[in-house]
């Protein structure tokens, strides 16, 4: 997660861009990603990391954002831990 934000924070927009184009999605797809970033911050790390998938993808544009590494690495991490209490707990119980 902490490579996906430093790639987006160093390359930033225009290597999005560029993979937009070689993976033929729209533009618009990449926009409205970074306006919810922008607008939710650190909700949009929390939700985003319950999604399979999407936890990697939040982390390049959290970087495009400038969302600090701080707040970042701390919700992430807590994030993580609940993931992976909840898994453990689960596989407990259901074992």
């Amino acid at each position: 997660m902490l490579l996906s934000y430093s790639v987006g924070k160093k390359a930033g927009r225009p290597l999005f861009d560029r993979l937009i184009k070689w993976f033929g999605l729209s533009q618009k797809w990449g926009k409205k990603a970074e306006r919810w970033v922008d607008k939710y911050g650190v909700s949009a790390v929390i939700v985003t990391y319950i999604i399979p998938g999407m936890r990697h993808v939040a982390g390049y544009f959290c970087g495009i954002s400038r969302m600090s590494i701080k707040s970042y690495t701390i919700y992430v991490g807590i994030c993580a831990f609940v993931w992976s209490l909840l898994f453990l707990t689960a596989g407990r119980i259901f074992h």
